[in-house]
């Protein structure tokens, strides 16, 4: 609820700021330039709310302290630290950036600031693949950096032998934590936009990202199968070995399923939007 919050601390002054005019001057144009003004307008939000900066903290400071404790833990149980064990603090993260993109879109139902963008743009779809397309690129770029930088704190207090991403399968490790946030942000934004509720959004989440696929995988029979196609089972493959042996369809194929998971579920929330606020 931290961004939601943080829209409501804005002052109506800061807020007719940046809603207001950042839409109506964003939004100007034709409809060719309404994405490129919505993409703008998103960032100025963004970077002007301060629960962004304060999540984005705590996914950092929970990225680079795990990776302290990896290169501890292994350590002490008699095992060599390897490339996977020093990013694992990035799954955390990964749950805040879900978060952070739901409420960026239920936050703008819960102060009405939405009409604002309603009122600018002849059509609805840019707004919410604006929000989107925003948090997928940052969330990306921002789990690379994160990744590099755990990878770094673990092999410089590790005890030899130090770990070393010399395989492209840890390569993969490392640059697959890109695609986890990348598609986090877009099924937060689309769960966000469908729910419109700052709490059921979240719940619905974090039930369905940290309970809902481990719970598919004790089912009988069918169990193992339906982990392997559980989206956030299937894209954790990229950076967590374990996960990996029950996706039957390999990295690039996670990749795959990833985009087309998240891809549906943003046209169902495009859809919905176009349908629910004509």
């Amino acid at each position: 609820m931290a961004t939601e919050r943080g829209m409501g601390r804005m002052s109506k002054h800061a807020r007719g700021a940046v809603s207001g005019g950042v839409f109506r001057g964003a939004f100007g144009g034709a409809s060719g330039g309404a994405f490129r003004g919505a993409i703008d307008a998103e960032r100025i939000r963004l970077a002007a709310s301060r629960s962004t900066w304060c999540c984005l903290g705590v996914a950092v400071a929970l990225a680079l302290g795990s990776a302290l404790l990896a290169a501890r833990v292994p350590e002490s149980e008699g095992k060599p630290v390897t490339v996977a064990d020093s990013v694992a603090g990035l799954s955390i993260g990964e749950m805040v950036i879900l978060v952070v993109a739901a409420l960026s879109v239920t936050g703008e139902y819960k102060y009405r600031t939405v009409r604002l963008a309603y009122q600018a743009i002849p059509v609805r779809r840019p707004f919410i693949a604006a929000k989107a397309l925003l948090l997928a690129a940052t969330g990306g770029v921002l789990a690379v950096c994160l990744a590099l930088a755990s990878f770094g704190v673990t092999a410089l207090t590790a005890a030899p032998p130090v770990p070393r991403p010399d395989t492209a399968g840890e390569w993969v490790v490392l640059l697959g934590t890109g695609v986890t946030w990348s598609f986090a942000a877009v099924v937060g934004v689309s769960v966000g936009t469908l729910v419109r509720n700052g709490a059921g959004a979240t719940s619905a989440l974090l039930i369905w990202a940290m309970v809902g696929e481990s719970g598919l995988g004790l089912v009988p029979r069918v169990g193992g199968f339906l982990a392997g196609w559980s989206p956030f089972t299937a894209v954790g493959a990229l950076t967590n070995p374990d996960a990996g042996s029950r996706v039957p369809y390999g990295s690039a194929g996670a990749v795959v399923y990833a985009l087309l998971v998240a891809g549906g579920l943003l046209a169902l929330a495009l859809l919905a939007a176009v349908r629910r606020d004509p």
